[in-house]
């Protein structure tokens, strides 16, 4: 069995030193960058494992499974966690072996405060989710001692699933475009990543192309909930500028502003259409008044597809594409 003391020979360094790194307390200690590697490199040269690893181990191949660490911000998007969960469900019926999640909920840009990243004693892999750029920038800096997958973000040396945002935007514009709509609007909340720029970018660049660029008067910021897309829909009916679309950067914003289109009489999509970005149970789109088209995340697929990455690396299976990019299918509704 390998210990401290042995990783520690590998390494050249202490045995406090190397525990202080498999604490996860290196940057408190302001420990360096180079020594935490020679002593990672040598936890992985030696076959050290971590306390569940070994627990696992430990119990015989009949009763082990895999923990699976499922980190996901803590913000307005605890809302689609259960379509993401749905989509770990999907992978079950192909994975060769058992494993259980485990959701470590987590306020944006305080990933670094995980300490269980850095110390791996607690699961054999994990996936982050939502990551902010504060968050990236840790993950890009940092050394895990167990593999992670990236969900819709993307690193180098790490598998990711990921989605085009930029043709998200450029699908919900042409959309428009071709419904003949020259006045459109947008609806957002504050921009938790790059990829709600990429979405906005997309779309106002399709506009920009074909008619002017859009006024940033036309673009509207709120929270990320129905009861500000009621409020951003009703700014937009009484400000006196002209509207024939609204382009919304979620379901929630966009099933407000139905709402309140809906209670004002404005016909829907004659006088205005709407088109949102999906990222919501595809049900309640199929089921507003009248029903919403959207630019589809297929998170489930991404999410299953996120485990299977995990899953393969753990069992020492081959992975010959690890940044996969899902199709973002639009799909016409009435709206």
């Amino acid at each position: 069995m390998v210990t401290v003391k042995d990783i520690a020979k590998a390494s050249g360094v202490s045995p406090s030193t190397v525990s202080i790194i498999l604490n996860g307390q290196s940057r408190e200690r302001k420990i360096s960058e180079k020594t935490c590697k020679k002593v990672w490199d040598a936890v992985s040269a030696l076959g050290y494992k971590p306390n569940i690893a070994a627990r696992t181990l430990r119990e015989g191949a009949a009763s082990s499974s895999y923990t699976i660490a499922l980190y996901w911000a803590n913000d307005f998007r605890t809302t689609m966690l259960s379509r993401f969960l749905k989509g770990l469900s999907m992978a079950a019926a192909d994975a060769a072996v058992p494993y259980e999640i485990i959701i470590y909920p987590y306020d944006n840009d305080t990933l670094k405060d995980q300490t269980a990243l850095l110390t791996g004693r607690r699961f054999h892999g994990a996936i982050i989710a939502n990551a902010s750029q504060k968050d990236m920038e840790f993950v890009r800096d940092s050394y895990f001692p167990v593999p992670v997958v990236l969900y819709n973000r993307s690193l180098p040396g790490y598998c990711s699933v990921t989605v085009d945002n930029y043709r998200m935007g450029v699908l919900a514009a042409q959309a428009l475009l071709d419904r003949k709509k020259r006045f459109p609007w947008i609806l957002s909340s504050q921009e938790t990543f790059p990829g709600m720029e990429q979405r906005l970018e997309g779309f106002k660049d399709s506009f920009a192309s074909v008619l002017s660029p859009i006024s940033p008067e036309n673009y509207l910021e709120g929270e990320n909930t129905p009861q500000d897309g009621a409020r951003m829909a009703n700014q937009v009916l009484t400000s006196g500028h002209p509207c024939d679309s609204i382009y919304c950067l979620s379901d929630a914003i966009a099933m407000g502003c139905l709402y309140t289109l809906n209670r004002e009489g404005i016909k829907i999509p004659e006088d205005i259409s709407v088109i949102s970005i999906g990222n919501g149970e595809k049900e309640n789109a199929m089921y507003t008044t009248p029903s919403l088209s959207t630019v589809y995340l297929p998170m489930e697929d991404m999410a299953c597809q996120c485990l299977k990455f995990l899953l393969a690396h753990l069992t020492g299976q081959p992975i010959p594409e690890k940044n996969l990019t899902l199709d973002t299918p639009l799909t016409q509704r009435e709206t």
